[in-house]
């Protein structure tokens, strides 16, 4: 297994800034106790207040897909449809280390 890690950037709607960041860090205590959890971080963009990015990585795909089927993950999916401009940007990445890196002879 490899782990996974996550990137979702969110842009608030006028106004709801401040109601999204709150309700994204309702997603950190909850999300950082999930088994398989290796790192959950709320961003808010230094030149643009109502860009929000959320960090994570999780340990393997599986609990990533855990983690999305979670009821914290599908009560934030509604409450936050009012607040964000537009769907998440979500990205999700596999770590490559310098061991996995082709080396060039």
């Amino acid at each position: 297994m490899h782990q996974v890690t996550n990137l979702a950037i969110a842009r608030a709607k006028s106004g709801c800034s401040d109601e999204l960041g709150e309700l994204l860090m309702t997603l950190v205590t909850a999300s950082r106790a999930e088994a398989g959890c290796v790192a959950y971080e709320v961003h808010r963009a230094n030149d643009d207040g109502d860009m929000w990015m959320l960090y994570e990585t999780w340990e393997s795909p599986a609990h990533v897909n855990k983690h999305f089927q979670s009821a914290h993950m599908r009560d934030f999916a509604l409450a936050s449809k009012p607040l964000v401009e537009g769907a998440p940007d979500l990205h999700s990445f596999t770590r490559i280390c310098p061991s996995q890196w082709p080396v060039k002879a």
